[in-house]
C-alpha cells in the first residue's frame, strides 16, 4: 500500500464531532480523505481530544484498509457515506469500497455499473455509498 502526507485541520474533525452529535450524516469526499481521517483515528485510538492534539501538522498513513471476510465490514470512525469513483479491478481502492460496503455489494454495484454502461475508473461516473443506517430524526 502506498503512503500519502495529509494534513488536517481541527475544524475537520470539530466539524465531524459536531454532526455526530446532532445526528447528521458525515459524507466524506474521496478515498484519499477517508484514509486520512481513518488513520487518525486509529492512531488517536478513536479519542476525539487526542485527534484534536494530533491536528493541524503534516503526518504520513499507509494505512490500508480491506475486507477481514465476505461478510465483516469495517465501521469508519468518519464517514456515514463515501463519495467516490468507480475504481481499477484488484486495486486497493476497490478493496476499500469492498470493506466499507461488503464483497457481495460490491460485485452487484459494479455488475450493475457494467451493465448500465457507466464510464468507469478514474474520469468516469462516481458514487454514493451509504455505509450505515441513520438515526430518526
Amino acid at each position: 500500500m502506498h503512503s500519502e502526507r495529509y494534513l488536517i485541520p481541527q475544524s475537520t474533525i470539530r466539524s465531524i464531532v459536531q454532526a455526530k452529535q446532532e445526528c447528521r450524516p458525515v459524507i466524506v469526499v474521496g478515498t484519499t480523505a477517508l484514509r486520512c481521517l481513518e488513520a487518525l483515528a486509529q492512531s488517536c485510538d478513536r479519542d476525539e481530544q487526542r485527534m484534536l492534539a494530533s491536528c493541524d501538522q503534516w503526518r504520513k498513513t499507509s494505512i490500508f484498509i480491506y475486507p477481514k471476510s465476505d461478510e465483516e465490514r469495517y465501521a469508519p470512525w468518519s464517514a456515514d457515506a463515501l463519495i467516490t469513483n468507480f475504481h481499477q479491478p484488484q486495486s486497493t481502492l476497490l478493496m476499500l469500497v469492498s470493506a466499507l460496503i461488503g464483497h457481495e455489494s460490491t460485485k452487484r454495484l459494479y455488475h450493475t455499473a457494467i451493465a448500465e454502461r457507466y464510464r468507469l475508473f478514474s474520469y468516469g461516473d462516481t458514487s454514493l455509498l451509504w455505509l450505515r443506517e441513520l438515526p430518526a430524526l
